[in-house]
């Protein structure tokens, strides 16, 4: 837009551009920080996971050395089982070596008592082994199930506890990101709502007019300029049309000069007497004249194009001045 007869302004409309910087400066601030919390948050949530995988590596080694532990009960249930099979089959083999003895016994009496201690004693063995086994195996056993028991509860409340945390930590960034997923959407609708109302026909209307004044300024502008221009070459012109006028007027000058001089000698000498201080003064006007001329008419062949002629002129017009002088002095 001009605002001024001489001089020329251009205001342009900066405030919303200047607006629209510092908005998102302050996105990238306010998301630089949340940048950093997250990393904070991150490196958090990584020393915690180090330390449940350390957690997670001693229980790890726990339940190996229980499994080895378990291993070595079985083993010992499985010896204990075969030396109960052990003990079984010589059970069978004394209660057929007895069995055999009583057959080849031949009284009645003597074999069923005979029998009958038999089987007392190998009643007597059976409970000694009975109690043997409960003692040795059975409650091992039950301790050996008690404790596979409760490690099994160990493990499954351990493992509880890892998804418990990694759903919480899981819980906790999704929630971080939707919370930070629903400003963005907040700070995008903003966006798209300044950008409509920037947008419209109203600031499309104003842009429109300010595009015409700047063309119409310009427009105006390369008038003036061309105006300028055209009357700058018109007083160029007519300045060098002057200057070679006066040149003219100063050759005309001096040719006339010297012809006024030329008969005034020519007059004196035929008709009249001229004291000799005068026709010397003549002489000495008329040889300076010459000088002069030459003078000129050297500076006009060594002259450089485009080279202004006034202090050649004003040379000459003094001298023509100066001799003027002389004559009407003498």
């Amino acid at each position: 837009r001009m605002t001024g007869s001489s001089l020329i302004k251009f205001t342009l409309n900066y405030e919303v551009l200047d607006e629209f910087v510092n908005s998102t400066k302050a996105l990238f601030q306010e998301h630089d920080k949340r940048i950093a919390v997250l990393e904070k948050q991150q490196v958090a949530l990584t020393s915690q996971n180090q330390a449940l995988q350390k957690q997670l590596k001693n229980r790890e080694d726990e339940i190996r050395v229980l499994r080895g532990e378990c291993k070595s009960l079985a083993q010992q249930v499985i010896d204990m089982e075969v030396q109960n099979q052990g003990l079984r089959e010589e059970n069978a083999l004394s209660f057929t070596k007895m069995y055999q003895k009583l057959e080849s016994t031949s009284t009645s009496d003597g074999l069923q008592k005979e029998f009958m201690m038999l089987k007392e004693e190998s009643d007597n063995r059976m409970l000694i082994l009975e109690n043997l086994m409960r003692e040795i195996g059975g409650d091992k056993v039950k301790g050996m199930i008690n404790d596979i028991s409760s490690l099994q509860h160990d493990t499954v409340a351990l493992w509880k506890e890892n998804a418990r945390m990694v759903l919480e930590m899981e819980h906790r960034a999704h929630h971080d990101e939707v919370q930070e997923i629903r400003k963005q959407l907040r700070e995008v609708k903003r966006e798209v709502e300044v950008v409509r109302i920037n947008s419209g026909e109203e600031a499309e209307q104003e842009r429109r007019k300010e595009i015409s004044d700047l063309k119409d300024s310009l427009c105006n502008l390369l008038s003036e300029a061309e105006l300028r221009s055209g009357r700058l070459l018109l007083l160029l012109l007519l300045l060098l049309l002057l200057l070679l006028f006066l040149l003219l007027l100063f050759f005309v000058l001096l040719l006339l000069l010297r012809l006024l001089l030329s008969s005034l000698l020519t007059s004196s000498s035929c008709s009249l007497d001229w004291p000799p201080g005068s026709s010397r003064l003549v002489k000495s006007s008329l040889e300076r004249a010459d000088e002069l001329k030459m003078k000129s008419a050297d500076t006009d062949r060594v002259s450089v194009p485009f080279s202004s002629p006034l202090p050649s002129l004003l040379h000459h017009l003094l001298s023509s001045s100066q001799l003027s002088c002389d004559i009407a002095g003498d």
